[in-house]
């Protein structure tokens, strides 16, 4: 099993949450899984209706459609509006004898890149075996507004923000943090950070990381995923600098102390922790 399908097992229900690449997750998902065996790929809300690229089979009621994929069935009730409706939870619980992997989109979002949570969202089954909720990364520095927002109300209660502030680091760690991504699930909870096409992004990312446990980095348009390991630095402060004649760490640059200022660039990087060894108290002081 590859890695970038977040260690999905056979006979698993996994829904998907949240907003900002969703179905194209699942999608992503599906064709990965369909190495591996048979992929139903279904909706407790309504999604649109897929490309022929994107199924084997599409099943509407009773109705069988065929596409280009491999082993990937789509199955709904009906179509209104371009959109696929979804299946009742007993129907989608019935289906585990006939798929080897499930996929569910269990929100909506109205393709805006973060949402707030109303009382009856998200639709998650209480026997699906984990639930991911999907976060973009690309929401930072964009405004509080319609615009960008589904349910903004739901958001700026959850959130303690104001419409048009600029979305940062610590507004996104607490729409993590607040949001009901997970709400009525009773399984394995994963938040999957999406959008992570550049250095800064990662570096954004990785800051989000440290602050929380099961979660993971990635980019549907690049084609990856990676489960997120925090990365602790340790400054080896304990020799004795004697080709360097001096005490190397307490040689001034720019002004301050080598040390101080290699702590100082350390901060500015995406450390879970920044550990020094030393021996010398003048060295414990700076540290």
């Amino acid at each position: 099993m590859p890695k970038d399908t977040f260690k999905i097992k056979k006979g698993s229900i996994s829904c998907i949450t949240g907003s900002g690449g969703k179905t194209s997750l699942m999608y992503f998902l599906a064709k990965r899984l369909a190495e591996y065996g048979r992929v139903l790929v279904t909706t407790t809300t309504k999604i649109y209706t897929p490309h022929k690229l994107d199924y084997e089979k599409l099943f509407i009621g009773d109705k069988t459609f065929f596409g280009e994929g491999k082993n990937i069935s789509v199955m709904g009730k009906n179509i209104d509006d371009n959109k696929l409706s979804g299946l009742e939870y007993g129907e989608i619980e019935r289906m585990k004898k006939k798929y080897d992997y499930i996929l569910v989109e269990a929100d909506g979002a109205k393709e805006k890149i973060l949402k707030g949570w109303n009382e009856t969202e998200p639709c998650i089954p209480d026997f699906a075996d984990r639930t991911i909720g999907v976060v973009n990364i690309r929401s930072l520095e964009r405004k509080i507004d319609e615009k960008n927002i589904h349910r903004i109300d739901e958001f700026i209660r959850a959130t303690g923000e104001t419409r048009g502030y600029v979305i940062n680091s610590a507004v996104l760690e607490k729409y993590i943090s607040t949001g009901g991504f997970f709400k009525g699930s009773e399984g394995e909870n994963i938040i999957y950070l999406n959008g992570i096409e550049n250095l800064n992004l990662l570096k954004e990312a990785m800051y989000l990381g440290n602050n929380r446990e099961n979660l993971y980095l990635g980019s549907v348009w690049g084609g990856w995923t990676a489960k997120y390991k925090k990365v602790d630095a340790v400054v080896m402060a304990s020799g004795f600098s004697k080709r360097f004649g001096v005490k190397k760490l307490l040689t001034e640059v720019e002004g301050i102390p080598l040390l101080e200022y290699l702590l100082m660039k350390l901060k500015k990087l995406p450390f879970n922790k920044v550990m020094v060894v030393g021996r010398d108290k003048k060295i414990k002081d700076l540290s």
